[in-house]
């Protein structure tokens, strides 16, 4: 049976509107079970300004570098610790190049507080890490904005 987590993520978005920010990402690490994505939450918070918002959800070609490690919440207090590594931008991250099989999901909130989200509905539908990082043991949210510097709340749940 496996156990689920969750992580938590206040950030903002980019100071420059319609640009990328990179918010956090996950990484698997040697010889763990599969990690999987079952839920993606997205929220502006605290905006009077109109306007659409995007937090891209991909895998990239190598495994990020850099953040600030995230404590992950375990959803049943019993739980053993996460093998899978989650990294916030409290401190720079480093992406390389998208993979190029795997496109990502991109989810749409609105910057008046609006929550945008993704649940798979199936263990196989879930977004799923390979043991030992690389190619395709990572996953990254990075948001865009219509306009500059919101404040943005993101959540993801994942198993293992």
């Amino acid at each position: 049976m496996p156990f689920y987590y969750s992580i938590n993520r206040p950030a903002t978005t980019n100071g420059t509107p319609n640009t990328c920010s990179n918010h956090a990402y996950l990484l698997s690490v040697a010889n763990q079970a599969n990690c999987f994505v079952v839920g993606i939450m997205a929220n502006v918070r605290n905006s009077v300004t109109a306007g659409s918002g995007c937090l891209r959800v991909a895998r990239l070609s190598g495994a990020p570098t850099g953040g600030t490690a995230l404590d992950e919440n375990k959803r049943n207090p019993d739980n053993p610790v996460a093998a899978t590594t989650t990294f916030g931008d409290a401190t720079a991250i480093s992406y390389g190049a998208l993979s190029v099989n795997y496109q990502g999901i991109d989810i749409g909130f609105a910057q008046t507080g609006g929550q945008g989200g993704w649940v798979a509905l199936e263990r196989d539908h879930a977004v799923t890490l390979k043991a030992n990082g690389g190619a395709n043991g990572n996953v990254t949210f990075d948001s865009f904005t219509a306009t500059a510097s919101q404040a943005l709340q993101l959540s993801v749940e994942f198993g293992e």
